[in-house]
Formats: C-alpha cells, sequence, structure tokens
C-alpha cells in the first residue's frame, strides 16, 4: 500500500471566531483514503475541519478523470487563529 502526504501552511489573513477558509485539493486516486486535519499556531486557538466532500472535474487541458477534495477550515475557538498548518495525507490502496 503506498502512502503519499504533504502539508500545506495557510499564512493569509488572520482567522477570526467563527470565519472559514475553504480549501480545494486536487488529483485524488479512486478508492483512496483521506485525511485532513488543521493545526492553529497559536495556543487556544480551535480549529474544525467541515463540509468535505469529493468531486470529479476537469484539468486545464479538459481530462475528466481529475478528482478533488473540498473541504473548509472554520475558527470554532473564541480567539483569532493567525496561522494555521493543513495536513492532508492521502492512503492510496
Amino acid at each position: 500500500m503506498a502512502s503519499v502526504s504533504f502539508t500545506v501552511q495557510f499564512v493569509g489573513a488572520p482567522l477570526g471566531p467563527g470565519a472559514s477558509q475553504s480549501w480545494v485539493m486536487q488529483s485524488i486516486q479512486e478508492n483512496a483514503s483521506v485525511a485532513i486535519t488543521a493545526i492553529p499556531s497559536n495556543v487556544g486557538g480551535i480549529l474544525a475541519v467541515e463540509n468535505i466532500q469529493t468531486t470529479r472535474g476537469t484539468d486545464p487541458f479538459g481530462d475528466p478523470t481529475i478528482r478533488r477534495v473540498l473541504c473548509s477550515v472554520r475558527n470554532v475557538g473564541s480567539f483569532t487563529v493567525t496561522r494555521y498548518v493543513v495536513n492532508y495525507s492521502v492512503m492510496i490502496p
């Protein structure tokens, strides 16, 4: 079983309480298992990964086999999160 894993770090505008940021991850193989976590950079920050969906789309060349994972990261705590890391792991059978 092959495992592919990478980390994306968001360093843009702060994520205030109740605010969310949408994410799109591409190139997911059929029957792959996916894990997504979000870790705040500041102590006391609480984040939730929500609305996880998979969809099929096309790449710039019109290939209809590109799969995408869509999700949002929402600040469910009471403090502003100035930066956070999204860990995106894929397990391909």
